[in-house]
């Protein structure tokens, strides 16, 4: 149980303090720290001034891109795009291929930079912040659900592009640094990522559709996957008032 969280002593039952396995209070070792199994070491890159871990996943996903966008190149581009872009009705059509492919394929070279600039750039700290897992479960979660959305409310356009992905990154960050209260630049930055889509949405020929179904399934992906968190963030908080306290009950008697 190295990633268990573990309050109370199992001998005395008294609570532990962060970071150690010896009860203060009568002394038992009890084989666990109060805190998350460290990551083992990855190889690291410098973004920056900052060294972080490589984001594979992020790499990965701007390849397929890539990839996406050279065969819409040889296959022609009205082609590809009419059979794997999303429309509304596909569910219903049966054509499941337009929900998984059309977030990797773009209009033009600039819808296709736009948005591969946006995903390098914030998802490679939020990949190196919360894991490849998790980070890759945001992101098919946010692109299944921006085809949804737009599947129910598409209207008669043709939508593609991974925009919708990476906005349902933003609101998951969001999420997350709500959840874990962390440094201020952080929230900064994920409030001026959102209010920035956020007017840039309305503009001629953006799907609307695309970046809200995104954000909404990025948001509840990210209330189901950083529960420990929560629950991490709850438990030190706990753990905080109990030692203040044991402090101010020994500064009294003390006095």
């Amino acid at each position: 149980m190295p990633n268990s969280i573990i309050i109370n002593c199992k001998k005395c039952g008294m609570p532990l303090k962060k970071g150690t396995k010896i009860c203060s209070y009568c002394g038992e070792n009890t084989g666990y720290l109060f805190n998350r199994k460290p990551r083992e070491k990855e190889r690291a890159i410098r973004i920056g001034g900052f060294k972080i871990a490589i984001p594979w996943v992020t790499l990965i996903l701007i390849v397929l891109n890539a990839v996406a966008g050279i065969y819409k190149l040889a296959g022609g581009q009205y082609d590809v795009l009419r059979h794997f872009g999303m429309i509304q009705g596909a569910l219903q059509r049966g054509e499941l291929q337009r929900l998984f492919l059309s977030s990797f394929l773009h209009f033009d070279l600039s819808h296709f930079f736009s948005n591969m600039y946006g995903l390098a750039i914030f998802g490679f700290v939020f990949e190196n912040r919360i894991g490849k897992w998790k980070y890759l479960l945001i992101y098919i979660a946010s692109m299944l659900g921006s085809a949804l959305l737009i599947n129910f409310i598409g209207g008669s356009g043709l939508h593609a592009g991974a925009s919708g992905a990476i906005w349902g990154l933003m609101a998951a960050n969001l999420v997350y640094n709500l959840i874990t209260r962390k440094k201020f630049l952080y929230m900064l930055y994920a409030f001026v990522a959102v209010i920035g889509n956020v007017l840039s949405t309305f503009s001629a020929g953006i799907s609307w559709q695309g970046h809200f179904g995104g954000a909404i399934a990025g948001v509840i992906a990210a209330l189901l996957l950083f529960k420990q968190e929560k629950q991490e963030k709850k438990v030190e908080k706990h753990m905080e008032q109990i030692e203040n306290y044991t402090t101010g009950a020994n500064h009294g008697r003390q006095v």
